[in-house]
């Protein structure tokens, strides 16, 4: 996903457009040591004229 795309919210369908894009380090723990990956996160100006920081797993891309 990137800047530009609408995106609808999968639980309550509302729709988007997002504003900025980001990775976030996500820990995994396994055994005694931690291994760090990545995450995106989006801005997305919803619909309702709010903007919100959202996990780009709560997001589905409507139109690219």
């Amino acid at each position: 996903m990137q800047v530009g795309d609408l995106v609808k919210y999968k639980k309550c369908s509302t729709h988007g457009v997002i504003t900025r894009v980001w990775e976030i380090p996500k820990p995994n723990f396994s055994g005694r040591s931690i291994e760090y990956s990545t995450e995106l996160m989006l801005e997305v100006l919803w619909s309702d004229g709010k903007v919100s920081d959202t996990l780009s797993r709560r997001v589905v891309a409507v139109c690219k």
